[in-house]
């Protein structure tokens, strides 16, 4: 190639690099995190909102049992659960923080990110029932997909 060429190329490749910098520190900061949960829940979230620590798989598996512990950042200020069972159908689930008046029920996911308490661990519960007649699903086995931000969009 000649320098006529290799000169204006680089020009424009370094600008369009400097240009979109800027548009990209506007938007939030993500981390997606991916877990599986066994055995649903049977424990029932404590009054006042406090939440207990989740079991460790057994026999050294992956799957959390009952509930999953996921801690967050000090940055993450929204999180967008969703959650895919074995049953295909959504499942109840129950979204906390300890301490922190955070989350509440959901069925199959949050639907839009929620607000969170930055740097306090999230809780999320798949129970094996069901209280909304909407939520036909009963948790198995599945996995959880949750996308933290630290802005709404």
């Amino acid at each position: 190639m000649k320098r006529r060429t290799v000169y204006p190329l680089l020009v424009m490749v370094l600008l369009t690099g400097t240009l979109q910098a800027p548009v990209r520190a506007g938007m939030p900061k993500t981390r997606v995190v991916t877990t599986e949960y066994a055995t649903p829940s049977a424990s029932v979230v404590a009054a006042g909102g406090g939440v207990h620590a989740c079991a460790p798989a057994a026999g050294g598996g992956t799957a959390n049992i009952g509930c999953v512990d996921i801690p967050t950042k000090t940055t993450e200020r929204f999180v967008l659960i969703e959650a895919a069972d074995l049953t295909t159908l959504p499942i109840p689930m129950w979204v906390g923080q300890e301490g922190v008046n955070t989350g509440g029920y959901f069925c199959g996911g949050t639907g839009e990110p929620i607000p969170i308490a930055p740097g306090v661990p999230i809780t999320i519960w798949a129970f094996p029932y069901t209280v909304d007649p909407l939520c036909q699903g009963v948790s198995t086995h599945g996995t959880l997909t949750l996308t933290f931000s630290s802005g709404k969009k």
